[in-house]
């Protein structure tokens, strides 16, 4: 279906690459704000290998693929809501978030893998309106496996697996508060991606995209 003459495809573009660099910016709150967290609470490390960058791509292409590239365009062709951008932002990072909670099934740490969870949930909403707001899923895998790969190198806590399997001893409030305010930093950033003032740019994207 992305290939076939109804859909004008994932990969395509509808905006400048000036735009692209512009929106997809907003990933960069993500990752500057786990850099900092981990070089105070768990002692910066820098441990880049082969596995890392596998994992990293790995999860940057399936997830996008399967919480954007997929549920996005199903979203914005069936909803019959007023705001269905925004109605499909939501359902596709509630969607997203939680099932990161999965990993404490192959050993993560509980607590760790909640927090997890929630700034997943707050990506979700970066990651979707970049998706919205240029047309194309590759800006949002890029964005995505660049800072999987960042945080993978840099969370000593982070086994060659790719999970958090401890907390580093992170304890005291200070810690679950900063955690606290990038996610909602996040979050907002998310909105601010497909604010009010954006809907028409959104929906003219869109109805191009089906009206091939």
């Amino acid at each position: 279906m992305w290939f076939s003459p109804e859909f004008d495809g994932v990969f395509k573009a509808h905006v400048p690459v000036k735009e692209i660099l512009m929106v997809s910016s907003a990933m960069a709150i993500l990752i500057i704000g786990c850099i900092i967290i981990n070089a105070i609470y768990s002692g910066l490390a820098f441990k880049p290998s082969v596995s890392f960058v596998c994992l990293a791509l790995m999860a940057g292409i399936s997830e996008e693929t399967i919480f954007r590239a997929m549920l996005i365009p199903i979203g914005m062709r069936y909803l019959k809501v007023k705001n269905r951008a925004v109605a499909t932002v939501i359902i596709s990072s509630v969607i997203f978030g939680p099932l990161h909670l999965t990993n404490i099934f192959v050993g993560a740490d509980p607590v760790m893998t909640l927090i997890q969870a929630f700034m997943a949930t707050c990506g979700g909403f970066v990651l979707a309106g970049i998706y919205l707001r240029t047309g194309s899923v590759i800006p949002g895998m890029i964005a995505h496996a660049v800072y999987d790969f960042i945080n993978f190198v840099t969370d000593p806590t982070i086994n060659e697996k790719g999970v958090v399997v401890s907390d580093s001893g992170n304890v005291g409030i200070s810690y679950y508060v900063i955690i606290l305010a990038v996610s909602v930093t996040l979050l907002v950033a998310g909105c601010y991606l497909i604010r009010k003032t954006k809907q028409e740019t959104i929906e003219n994207i869109w109805q191009t995209k089906w009206s091939n």
